[in-house]
């Protein structure tokens, strides 16, 4: 596979300011798309990670331009750096960092009754933050991380009898990362990839004070195909500095990227969409 990075231009937006019950400033929380409403869950509004946490859902309404806090039934714990994931009517949440220390919790919030479920796993796989969750057709796949170290273990759950976790083993193993760009390429129906972009491979001694050990890779994992493992794939472009901390999402053009924390520790917020 060939995969194609653009760096594409915008006009300068000014931050937007809706009415309604908008999230209290934070960072390390999620945000997710179902159907034309963004959810934010979580995160936290201060330095400490114990006593700062929220477990608070709001939601975006992209058609009407407001706000709303959502009351749902069965929140679960007050959480940051999680990874979240959607489908066309749930959000999930994995992990993350809580009052008592990193977490492997799994819970689905279903947008059409607001109400959250705590998945069932008769397999746990390890607690950590900064890791990736994506759907792909029925089942999350969950990558990477950090745990007190770096992760590259991939971990399947079939969304249909929710038995719990399975380990995606064969094949070359994604080098140990977290909070990387990731997200889902698709070339034909059949043929889909899984795509992994940078992240940190060693962790600063000063936290999340200071920039880690980043890279640059794209890696891709063939989700009809994951006896093959992952692939470091050749790109074309000019590919973005090496960094961790961005946000990016798939859309129809490819794997869109934006900012992180570059190697001399500076914000960045150059854009980036890998395509195929």
């Amino acid at each position: 596979m060939m995969a194609d990075f653009a760096s594409p231009t915008a006009k300068k937006q000014s931050p937007m300011q809706r009415p309604g019950d908008q999230p209290s400033p934070r960072l390390g929380h999620s945000t997710t798309a179902i159907k034309h409403t963004l959810y934010v869950f979580g995160g936290r509004t201060g330095a400490d990670l114990v006593d700062c946490a929220v477990g608070d859902i709001h939601a975006f309404d992209t058609k009407k331009l407001d706000w709303s806090a959502v009351g749902a039934v069965g929140t679960p714990a007050p959480r940051s750096f999680h990874a979240a994931a959607g489908d066309d009517t749930n959000l999930y949440i994995f992990g993350g960092c809580g009052a008592q220390g990193r977490l492997n919790d799994l819970h689905r919030f279903d947008s059409t009754t607001g109400s959250w479920e705590a998945l069932p796993s008769k397999t746990s796989v390890q607690p950590r933050g900064g890791a990736s969750l994506l759907v792909y057709k029925s089942s999350l796949f969950l990558i990477g991380g950090f745990n007190g170290t770096e992760l590259g273990d991939v971990h399947m759950y079939d969304l249909k009898n929710k038995q719990g976790w399975q380990e995606v083993t064969g094949g070359y193993c994604l080098p140990a990362r977290s909070v990387f760009a990731c997200g889902i390429l698709s070339q034909r129906a059949s043929d889909d990839w899984i795509v992994v972009f940078g992240g940190e491979v060693d962790p600063s001694d000063l936290g999340h004070e200071g920039a880690g050990g980043y890279v640059d890779e794209v890696f891709g994992l063939d989700p009809n195909h994951l006896e093959l493992g992952w692939r470091l794939l050749t790109v074309k472009g000019t590919a973005p500095s090496p960094r961790a901390w961005s946000a990016s999402a798939s859309c129809s053009y490819g794997l869109a990227l934006h900012g992180g924390n570059g190697m001399d520790n500076a914000r960045l917020g150059d854009m980036y969409i890998l395509g195929c």
